[in-house]
């Protein structure tokens, strides 16, 4: 079987620095928000809550491809210590929505199982914020 530059999922595809993730297995984009409780005692028992940081990151993980420039991108990144732009494509059956962002590198994993696949496994970090675009 022949590697490939990038690999499409059922509902996403992931670019770093313009390259996609070849071979993804999955991979997770986390979209947090922390809420801070403001319930006092005018609130007649019920609590209240506002909207506070947001927060987001993406996992994942696929087979270990020797030439794939987004696994180059990882581990130059890991070496060098400089965000990376993340690309991330969702496609909707009624669209698509594209979210942009910069992101560090938290974890970056080479899994040597005995058997199966070679594999690698990352985790990215947004620094600020994440745009959405839909078209």
């Amino acid at each position: 079987m022949a590697a490939t530059t990038g690999k499409t999922g059922m509902l996403a595809t992931l670019v770093l620095e313009g390259s996609a993730v070849a071979e993804s297995q999955n991979f997770s984009p986390h979209f947090g928000q922390a809420l801070v409780d403001m319930t006092n005692r005018d609130s007649n028992y019920w609590r209240q809550l506002l909207s506070s940081t947001r927060e987001w990151s993406i996992t994942g993980d696929g087979l270990y491809i020797y030439n794939n420039v987004a696994k180059k991108v990882l581990v130059a990144h890991w070496n060098t210590r400089t965000p990376a732009t993340i690309t991330v494509l969702f496609t909707f059956a009624d669209g698509a929505v594209t979210a942009s962002g910069e992101a560090y590198l938290e974890s970056l994993d080479f899994p040597n199982a005995y058997d199966g696949p070679a594999t690698i496994s990352y985790t990215l970090q947004g620094t600020d914020a994440l745009t959405l675009s839909e078209s």
